[in-house]
């Protein structure tokens, strides 16, 4: 049975690399790219695609738990300072006790089904001066 699961999940992320290698082949093919950057796109998505695969869930489904009324307020509480091993309600965007208020719970719940984790090598370039934060 495990060998099965294991062969099974080999053969999901196969399928899920070769429908976007095939998707950035067609756009490369639309773009008219050269041969380089198709092979970066192609590595990139072989190195991505099992953390992307491992993240996909239907985020409208979750948002439906957060936001209704049968998730316990003990849970709901608590799970703000459990997102990204505490690092997202430490963040200053969320510091509103010196403020005055209180960190409504679902705030960081919601804004975390919209995040998306990246990284980094050190000395990239990540801005520029006037880009917008996102894409």
């Amino acid at each position: 049975s495990s060998v099965i699961s294991v062969v099974k999940g080999s053969d999901d992320v196969s399928d899920f690399i070769g429908k976007h290698t095939m998707l950035v082949e067609a756009f490369s093919k639309h773009t008219e790219m050269g041969e380089g950057p198709l092979r970066e796109m192609k590595s990139w998505v072989n190195m991505s695609a099992k953390y992307w695969i491992s993240h996909q869930y239907d985020k409208q489904e979750m948002r439906d738990l957060i936001i209704g009324k049968i998730m316990p307020p003990s849970l709901l509480g608590n799970l703000p300072k459990e997102l990204f091993h505490g690092k997202l309600v430490t963040n200053g965007f969320f510091n509103m006790k010196n403020r005055g208020f209180e960190l409504p719970p679902r705030l960081p719940l919601m804004l975390a089904l919209s995040v998306q984790k990246l990284f980094f090598s050190a000395g990239e370039m990540i801005y520029q001066a006037e880009d917008y934060a996102f894409g």
